[in-house]
């Protein structure tokens, strides 16, 4: 039963690898470990080279297999899972202004898994007052972070400025913590559930909150 729902996924993984830029894009079954620890399997859009532009990914499973592929900001439309292969490594850098490292929107969602070792890494690094995970300074359009699973891997997730490391943006849109500037909502941090893996979030300089 399992692998008949996962199949239904795997056109829109080829079409989230298109925007994706992913070089010789290709899909196979690949193992992971789900929320209560169980090994399972499912059929993926496998990641193991990209580009250096920014890109969104659509709904769909994929999985990291590259050593060391590193990207601008990673959107994520819908729902999508994503597994990070042992030795496995993948940075989204949102370091130009106002980018996330990864932008989980409100009404969006991203599972991350790990296999048997755990040691595939993702790194998400926020630009000028947004999250690593979550969202985006300032973005008129997005009044809160999707929600946000993890069940394995290493997980590094750095804020910048005002912004957590997961979750909420600074929740100014001129960049400011000013308690005189009235909240509008930009800073809501969304759901957040951790069942395994090693996950540090990192807050930027001036957060007062948590990571």
């Amino acid at each position: 039963m399992l692998r008949k729902i996962l199949r239904g996924f795997r056109c829109a993984a080829l079409v989230g690898a298109a925007l994706l830029g992913v070089v010789s894009a290709r899909a196979e079954w690949v193992d992971y470990r789900d929320s209560a620890g169980e090994k399972r399997s499912a059929e993926c859009t496998i990641v193991e080279s990209m580009d250096v532009a920014s890109l969104f990914v659509d709904g769909g499973w994929y999985a990291v297999k590259g050593k060391n592929i590193t990207r601008g900001e990673i959107g994520i439309r819908g729902t999508v899972h994503l597994i990070l292969c042992d030795d496995a490594c993948l940075t989204a850098n949102g370091s130009n202004a106002g980018a996330t490292g990864i932008a989980l929107a409100s009404g969006n969602s991203l599972t991350i898994y790990g296999q048997e070792n755990g040691t595939g890494k993702l790194v998400a690094i926020g630009g000028e007052h947004s999250a690593g995970i979550g969202c985006q300074r300032a973005n008129p359009e997005v009044f809160g972070a999707g929600d946000l699973t993890i069940c394995g891997g290493n997980i590094e997730a750095i804020g910048n400025g005002c912004a957590a490391g997961i979750g909420g943006s600074n929740s100014h849109p001129d960049g400011s913590a000013s308690s005189f500037i009235p909240w509008i909502g930009y800073g809501n941090g969304g759901t957040v559930e951790i069942y395994g893996g090693k996950v540090t979030a990192t807050p930027g300089a001036g957060y007062e909150g948590g990571g």
